[in-house]
This record gives C-alpha cells, structure tokens and sequence, in this order.
C-alpha cells in the first residue's frame, strides 16, 4: 500500500504525476525557485519568477515535490559526469526525467503506471475531523494492492477520475453533490462519513451562522448519493437514518492507536496538582458546566493549575485578568490536529475534564475527550449523559457528574487521592481497548478498499 497525506496541495495521481513532474525535474535543473510551507501549508512551489507565474509555476505536494527533487538530484549528478553534455538540451534532459520519474513512480505504487491499481482517494477536512476519520485510519490500513491518497487540498475532477473509491467527509453544499453526482455516474465508489449532528447546531456553536438550511439539504442528499456512509456513534446513526429517509449509516468509532507512545508516568512532575481540558471553540459556553466548581477549587488551593489545550474559554480568559490566576493558567493553542497529537503525549494532569450540556447536539458527539485523557494517564470526570454515560462507568473508570457541588467534589477527591487516580486510570485504558485503531482499521479496509 501507498499512503500519502497533505494539507495545502493536492496530491497528483499517478498518471498526471507522470505528466507533470518531469516538467518540474527540468525546472529545478535550469534554475527554478522553491518555495517552502506554501500557502502556510505542507505544499511546494515551483517556479521562474521572470516568467509568466501562471504559466511556469507548480503548486504541489510534498511528496510530489520529494520525487521530483529526488529525481532532479539524480540527473544533476548524471550533467555532472558528462552523461548529458549541456545543460541547455530541455528537450534531452526532459526525456531522461521522464523516464526516472516513471521508474520512481512505479515503485511508489507497487505496479506499472499503464496498468490499473486500485486506488482511494480521502478528500478530508482540515480540521480534527479530518485528523480522527481519515488520516489516523489510513496510517493504520493495511490495503495490499492499493494506493490511498489523503489531502484536504482541492482536487480537480479529471484526477479524481484516476480513483476507484472517493471517500468525503461532512460535505455540505451542493457544488460538492453535483461533482459526487458525476463521479456516481461514471462508475466511482462513494463513501461519506459524517461525525456532527449538522441538522441539530445550537446557537452557540460558531457553526450555527454559517451551515444554512441549503448546507442541511446539500448535506442530506450527499448521504443519499453515497454508496456507503459512516459516522461515529449509534445515536448520531439513529439521527442519520431519519435524514436519510430509512437507510442507516455504518458506525466506525473513532480511535486511537492504544499502544502509541503513551507513558506509564502519572500526575504532575513538579509538586503542582493539574486540571486539564481540551477542546475548540463549539466548547467554549460547555465550560458553564464546571466553571464554577474549578473557580472555587482554583481560589482555595493555591497548589492547583489549570492546563487549557487548544481554544481558551471566554470565561477562563476573564479569570486570566486577575493577577491571581495569570500564572496558574497553562495555556498551550495549535493549529494542527497533528501539532495536538504530538503534544498530547507529553501532558501530565491530576484530572481531565469532559463538561457538555446537555444539548441535542453535543449528546450525537462521541467520547474523543475520554479516549485521550484514559490514554496520556488522566482519569476523566465528564458530564453524566451522552456521549459519555454509555462509556464510562460512574467511579470505576472515571467520574460522571452534574451540578457544581458534584463537580467540585469528583474533582477535589481525584486530587486528593493518587492511588485512586492510578486505579481509575489503568480501569479506563482496559474500557478504552474498545476504541483501538487495530480495529477499526480493519473495518475502514473493508469498507472502502473492497470491490
């Protein structure tokens, strides 16, 4: 199997790669410039800044651009030598890159480029969605015989015509419906997974604004058009199935790999006790949950620190104001769902906290916050309803609570008690085998690698 992942550019299928990579081998040999982190992206461009930019540049990916450099490389040690006496032969040095090009490509993909190979192509979305549903899957499939390429990088139809299965993600508008509608009728296989409620979005999600009723009906016929749709919870299933007129989507949980790195060392490091919580901005008004309970524990333990990840609450970011509390918030954003993933490995807390309303939408969601905390080796104390009451078990493999004297008193006694924590803690990672990406990577093979 060939993986390959971008953010910025679209990876080029064999066969256009074939045609244009060449072309950027003879640019890199008489001159062109590079330019790296393209766009703030994992892209490369190629380009003669004295010429024509639309006609003499090349936006590409990552990998695109190592073969061509690779290539490029090779063919400058061959000028060198006096296999190719001048420089300026284009046409020369052209051939010899095609030829070199084609020789790398066919041993990328595991065939030759003028037979077919059966191919996948992920178009996902560049935020955490994309990270769980596709990149963490296709790291882990084990699809001989298939090329998967992964890019949240727009992609032109014609190349998409290059492979067998296209598998979407939360796609809602209709330009996306009628591209899918054309690649049904030429015989391509559609996959789309979904992993929100779009059809139920509080008013306090920033999505609110911006997916309309046309994104909710775009979005509904998507599904209908697909040959397969997955999503990640039964419940958000049972919601799918109405929307989709009697047909219910697969469920795949989302996973992570459980034997990935993570460390057997337990709580805080330097004497300091930690309150942890993850999440973007959807969460922000969640945090109404347990606000109150971790002021008050913050304001009478002067040996606490709270370790906020990613999106800094509104009402934290007002606590940060006071002096009091300016050096007892750890804050840490990113960008990448990746640069998190990296980082994740590394925290060490007392308690991670998991607070969701109890809204419609947040109960469709699926128990991600558990699974990661369980995970770095923090015992989780979550709102006691969706999605985390059917995962965890009240005081065995984690808390579950409501009201702010039910938090204050979960969190204060997880605290307080290190040999509870570690209980709890090797508790959740055994619950948490369930959630391994050893299986579900079997399941995505199966689903998208088959026909």
């Amino acid at each position: 199997m060939n993986e390959r992942i971008s953010d910025s550019a679209p990876l080029l299928p064999p066969e256009k790669a074939a045609q244009t990579l060449p072309d950027v081998v003879t640019a890199l040999l008489l001159g062109a410039q590079v330019t790296e982190n393209y766009r703030d992206g994992d892209g490369v461009k190629v380009s003669f800044h004295h010429l024509d930019p639309e006609q003499m540049s090349w936006h590409l990916a990552a990998q695109d651009y190592e073969v061509a450099n690779e290539v490029a490389d090779k063919l400058s040690t061959e000028l060198f030598i006096g296999r190719i006496v001048d420089g300026t032969e284009v046409l020369r040095i052209r051939q010899h890159a095609d030829r070199m090009v084609r020789e790398k490509l066919k041993e990328m993909i595991l065939g030759d480029l003028h037979e077919p190979v059966r191919s996948l192509a992920m178009l996902k979305d560049k935020g955490s969605s994309g990270w769980w549903r596709m990149v963490l899957p296709a790291r882990a499939m084990e699809a001989k015989g298939w090329r998967i390429d992964c890019t949240a990088a727009p992609v032109k139809f014609d190349h998409l015509l290059e492979y067998d299965t296209i598998f979407v993600q939360r796609l809602h508008d209709w330009e996306s419906f009628y591209t899918l509608e054309r690649l049904k009728n030429v015989g391509k296989r559609i996959v789309y997974d979904i992993d929100d409620d779009l059809f139920n979005i509080t008013p306090d999600n920033p999505a609110y604004n911006t997916i309309t009723r046309d994104d909710q009906l775009a979005a509904a016929n998507c599904m209908k058009l697909a040959d397969v749709v997955t999503t990640t919870t039964a419940e958000l299933q049972r919601r799918l199935t109405n929307v989709m007129e009697g047909v219910a989507p697969l469920v795949v949980p989302n996973a992570w790999d459980c034997n990935d790195r993570w460390s057997e060392d337990l709580g805080s490091p330097d004497g300091f006790k930690r309150i942890l919580w993850s999440g973007g901005a959807s969460h922000g008004a969640d945090w109404e949950e347990c606000f109150e309970a971790v002021d008050e524990i913050m304001t009478e333990r002067e040996d606490v620190r709270l370790v906020i990840m990613g999106f800094l609450p509104p009402c934290v970011e007002n606590l940060v104001q006071d002096p009091f509390y300016r050096s007892r918030v750890e804050f840490c954003g990113f960008r990448d769902p990746q640069t998190y993933y990296e980082m994740i490995h590394h925290v060490r807390a007392e308690v991670g906290l998991a607070p969701l309303r109890s809204t419609g939408f947040n109960a469709a969601k699926s128990p991600i916050k558990y699974l990661e905390y369980s995970l770095i080796g923090v015992p989780t104390v979550a709102s006691a309803w969706l999605p985390y009451s059917p995962v965890i078990t009240d005081k065995k493999d984690g808390r579950l609570v409501s009201g702010k004297e039910s938090w204050k008193r979960s969190i204060e006694f997880l605290l307080d008690h290190p040999s509870k924590r570690e209980e709890m803690v090797r508790a959740a990672r055994r619950t948490c085998q369930q959630f391994d990406l050893s299986r579900t990577a079997k399941t995505w093979v199966d689903l998208l690698c088959s026909g």
